[in-house]
């Protein structure tokens, strides 16, 4: 399957790009360990594959209209 190809049919049938979707998995992934891990959250940009701690708050923040430590602490406080 090429590229091009693939790139069509993944977007027909899950309604998004390959790359988006990507991202979506990976900020999903970065809200669990916010929620559920101490660690820092270079360390958890770090695990879910962005290195760019830059780039992960951009990518966060653009799904969640937060930054990663605004999200992490207005639930946790929620939880209280």
């Amino acid at each position: 399957m090429s590229y091009t190809h693939f790139i069509k049919t993944f977007k027909k049938a899950v309604g998004m790009s390959f790359t988006d979707f990507v991202v979506l998995k990976r900020i999903k992934k970065a809200e669990q360990q916010l929620l559920t891990s101490d660690v820092s959250i270079a360390e958890v940009a770090e695990s879910v594959g962005i290195s760019n701690l830059g780039h992960f708050y951009d990518m966060f923040r653009r799904l969640n209209g937060c930054s990663p430590k605004q999200f992490r602490d207005r639930l946790r406080e929620t939880v209280r």
